[in-house]
């Protein structure tokens, strides 16, 4: 099992995740609209980041809340969550 795997597989609950999720339990997340000076692109995020625009995917993957805060924030961009 790769790293990249373990950390995927541990930071969703394990098997007792995957379990409800293949029973089709909805799983909780949020969808943010990022907006920048050259794009407008969302991301969608559960404990971490889980899905991304292509722009944003090198910048903001599997990060937690906080570290999507940190990176818009440095880089200037605004987001908000879309309702």
């Amino acid at each position: 099992m790769s790293a990249d795997f373990r950390r995927f597989w541990n930071a969703r609950g394990g098997a007792a995740a995957f379990e409800r999720w293949r029973n089709g339990a909805p799983v909780p997340c949020l969808l943010v609209q990022v907006v920048a000076p050259h794009f407008v692109a969302g991301f969608v995020i559960s404990d971490e980041v889980i899905e991304a625009a292509p722009i944003l995917r090198r910048a903001l993957m599997w990060k937690t809340e906080a570290q999507a805060r940190a990176v818009i924030a440095a880089n200037g961009w605004s987001a908000s969550v879309v309702r």
